[in-house]
């Protein structure tokens, strides 16, 4: 089976400060470029930054793999691996969808835009998994 790749956010709040922050170290970087009429150094050291921390946020990803699902986060290190066995289930809603598995005491929440998660779900449906589906239309955003 092809690997296929699906980008996703955390929570509202947590992607609302994780881009803010971002956009910040980018516009600090244009601020310190008009202060100087040539290229300077310090400017384009802070933009690199902000490339960094741009391949950072879009690095969240959910794969899909033969035997298992591999969910990676922002920080490079951190790769969650979960078997297809142990999902419990998968919840659906309007803005993304919520996986709980055997070994978490709560659920993993992924805003996804509405392609990728119909796509997702559809192909995580094909795989051949005990997971019970189902659509909730009140599953929000948040956590809370």
């Amino acid at each position: 089976m092809k690997r296929t790749y699906y980008h996703w956010q955390p929570e509202l709040s947590t992607t609302m400060i994780y881009w803010s922050g971002t956009m910040m170290i980018f516009f600090f970087s244009l601020i310190l470029s008009l202060e100087y009429t040539r290229p300077y150094w310090l400017s384009n050291t802070v933009l690199v930054i902000f490339f960094f921390f741009v391949y950072l946020g879009l690095r969240r990803s959910i794969t899909l793999c033969d035997t298992r699902l591999e969910i990676r986060y922002a920080t490079f290190w951190r790769v969650t691996k979960l078997l297809y066995d142990e999902i419990e289930w998968v919840k659906e809603g309007p803005k993304g969808i919520e996986v709980k598995t055997k070994r978490a005491t709560e659920p993993h929440l992924f805003n996804m835009r509405k392609k990728t998660k119909k796509k997702f779900i559809k192909n995580l449906t094909n795989q051949q998994i005990d997971a019970k589906f189902f659509y909730d239309d009140s599953l929000k955003m948040s956590k809370d």
